[in-house]
């Protein structure tokens, strides 16, 4: 059995243009999670409740089993936070850097630090001003990693950095799951390398939660299709569709589509999902 790692009903959280509101949110533990959705859907202000940096309006979750919002304190010694912002000044060494980000938990583990800066080849005594973009991120990665949380939120952490380090830093990842106890929660626009790794996925759209399920039952159920314009499908197989001049397309549940010669389907994937979706004309 699955356990879970974050749980909650009827969460909102507001800011000042926009509100998030999710009836209902369940992520497992110790599995990959990739979060979807266009810029401004909700997925920042999502991770922002969730670590307290935004304040939730309305709800209730648990995180590891801490009640939140009442210990959100001690449910922040094991949990991560990490976007394309370096949590430190720029005119401070990374090894300051690690020193002053320590002293915040309980947990730091400067044997798995030490590893991180070994694998991304980065220079402790240098200031992190002095670093490419690429090694920025590599270090706001290493600073938010050193207490070894047990979630690890990343909001476009490979924004902007190399195939190189994206692949460092998606095989520390990797590895970090083998420990079951640990949960990655990724929002990120390489949602194709992503799709690799991931074992489950949200959709969020204009601060609704849309969809949730394990990446491989739904691409076991769901397929992209094409059909003739006009094509009269049953609204129990479609997902999504869009009307286009010479076909009718989307994605659509397997099973349900008619055994029609005309109706071409192929695999589909969280990219082409994410796209459809994101472009979709009509829906049922």
């Amino acid at each position: 059995m699955i356990e879970t790692a974050i749980s909650g009903t009827n969460l909102q959280v507001k800011r000042k243009h926009f509100k998030l509101a999710i009836e209902e949110i369940t992520i497992p533990r110790g599995l990959f999670t990739l979060v979807l959705g266009r810029n401004g859907s909700g997925k920042t202000t999502l991770f922002e409740g969730l670590t307290g940096m935004t304040m939730v309006a309305n709800g209730t979750w648990t995180i590891e089993d801490f009640s939140m919002p009442a210990e959100q304190k001690e449910a922040n010694q094991f949990i991560t936070y990490i976007n394309h912002d370096l949590p430190v000044p720029y005119d401070f060494t990374l090894s300051e850097a690690l020193h002053f980000q320590a002293a915040f938990y309980k947990r730091w583990n400067e044997d798995f630090v030490a590893s991180l800066l070994r694998t991304f080849e980065l220079d402790p005594h240098q200031k992190v001003g002095q670093f490419s973009k690429g090694q920025r991120q590599a270090a706001a990665f290493i600073l938010g990693m050193g207490h070894e949380p047990r979630i690890v939120l990343l909001d476009e952490a490979t924004d902007g950095i190399d195939a190189i380090y994206r692949e460092q830093m998606l095989a520390v990842l990797q590895h970090y799951l083998e420990d079951e106890t640990k949960t990655i929660i990724a929002a990120t626009h390489h949602i194709a390398e992503m799709e690799r790794v991931c074992d489950y996925f949200l959709y969020i759209e204009e601060g609704s939660l849309l969809f949730a399920d394990e990446k491989e039952t739904f691409l076991e159920h769901y397929v992209y299709f094409w059909a003739p314009p006009q094509s009269s499908l049953p609204a129990a197989a479609i997902l999504q569709k869009e009307e286009k001049p010479h076909a009718l397309q989307g994605v659509a549940v397997k099973a349900e589509l008619p055994d029609d010669d005309l109706i071409k389907t192929e695999p589909v994937s969280l990219q082409t999902f994410f796209t459809a979706q994101s472009n979709r004309g009509n829906e049922s």
